[in-house]
């Protein structure tokens, strides 16, 4: 389901050819989408929007010429693969064992979120956030970063816990967001 809205634009007077495109993308179902590439398949679910003005050139290296800007964001969904709070909770088991304190067991799971939204910025073979919000259930994370058309990534963050994840002065993952 969902809408998709495109308006492109190109200049064939130039060589190589120049193209300009504003995309628009709404109430998309992000598991579905995902589940076309098997890479891909059951990593995320939720609705999807996304607004992007993009400019190109055709030739040899189209992805190399991509540059422009827009936002997406993702509602109401869940990251099967990803267990937020196990990961924190595992950091912070971590830091009490190098200081000497008790450590436990880690919490398996997904992380549910209401929303992950973000800027997006095309360029240098590259697609950057300055901002990606993330309101999860066990907490929020903030993050910026990118990731290459050659397979690079680099994301760097905080997160911060829901107030009552674990309880109190006890929570482990006030440890590791501190």
């Amino acid at each position: 389901g969902g809408s998709l809205g495109v308006s492109a634009r190109l200049d064939q007077r130039q060589k190589p050819e120049r193209f300009s495109a504003n995309i628009e993308a709404r109430n998309v179902d992000v598991g579905k989408m995902m589940a076309a590439s098997p890479d891909t398949r059951g990593k995320i679910t939720g609705t999807g929007e996304l607004t992007l003005q993009a400019f190109g050139s055709f030739g040899s290296s189209v992805l190399n010429s991509l540059t422009g800007t827009g936002n997406f964001a993702v509602r109401n969904g869940r990251l099967p693969a990803i267990n937020l709070g196990g990961t924190m909770q595992a950091l912070a088991k971590m830091q009490q064992v190098f200081t000497l304190g008790q450590s436990g067991g880690v919490p398996s799971g997904e992380t549910t979120f209401s929303a992950i939204t973000g800027d997006l910025s095309l360029g240098g073979a590259r697609v950057s956030s300055n901002c990606i919000h993330v309101d999860s259930s066990v907490g929020t994370v903030d993050m910026r970063g990118s990731f290459g058309f050659d397979q690079t990534l680099k994301y760097d963050g905080k997160a911060n816990p829901a107030s009552g994840s674990s309880g109190g002065t006890n929570n482990p993952l006030g440890a590791v967001a501190s």
